[in-house]
């Protein structure tokens, strides 16, 4: 007569153990970041997906996408651990989507791990939902500057972005193109900060900000 009893009690730590896990990674497993992919002369819009899921601790990158592109798995896992956040010991998928366009290029890395942080609550989900990202990072969390940011600006402005995130040394090409906020950081942390708060470096002015 005990079994129901025990059956019950094995559903209660399985309960507990999702909640418990809900509260570790914010319960919040899926998130979806705007990018680009630069093909020829043209400009692809990208959505970088990300899902972190039970199962053993992976990291696959899905989507066409070329060997240097899935060198970002790497960078932007060390990239996060050196400025502070561990990976969850799960199983993470990236799609970047669309599925038939080939995604080549390092400017994945910076929405790779935006997505990430998002998914781990590190920044809150909403943050992202407007924006498009492009850059390389450095092992430390620095921002490395990219080719192709004044196209992929104007493709941000044709889709309605309100704001394009740059590593801090493509901030001024990309400030070529009007009625679009380009935003350039330095180093991951600085951008963290923007998406939490909405505070920005000193060093960047505000927007509008006449002489």
């Amino acid at each position: 007569g005990s079994q129901p009893c025990r059956e019950e009690g094995a559903s209660h730590v399985s309960a507990a153990r999702q909640e418990r896990r809900d509260v570790l990674l914010g319960g919040n497993m899926f998130s979806r970041i705007r990018s680009a992919a630069i093909i020829g002369i043209d400009v692809v819009p990208v959505s970088v997906e990300t899902d972190i899921s039970d199962g053993l601790p992976q990291f696959t990158m899905v989507g066409y996408v070329t060997g240097q592109v899935r060198e970002a798995g790497d960078r932007v896992r060390t990239s996060l651990k050196n400025i502070g956040f561990r990976m969850p010991p799960e199983k993470v998928t990236v799609n970047l989507a669309p599925a038939d366009v080939l995604k080549s290029g390092s400017h994945f890395d910076l929405p790779i791990a935006l997505g990430l942080l998002s998914c781990m609550e590190k920044i809150p989900p909403d943050s992202i939902r407007n924006i498009m990202a492009v850059g390389e990072l450095s092992l430390s969390g620095e921002l490395v500057p990219v080719a192709g940011i004044l196209p992929i600006a104007l493709k941000a402005r044709e889709m309605g972005i309100s704001v394009l995130i740059v590593p801090e040394e493509n901030e001024g090409e990309g400030r070529v193109v009007s009625d679009l906020q380009i935003l350039g950081f330095h180093r991951l942390p600085e951008v963290v900060e923007f998406l939490r708060h909405g505070t920005l470096p000193a060093r960047i002015p505000g927007p509008e900000k006449s002489a």
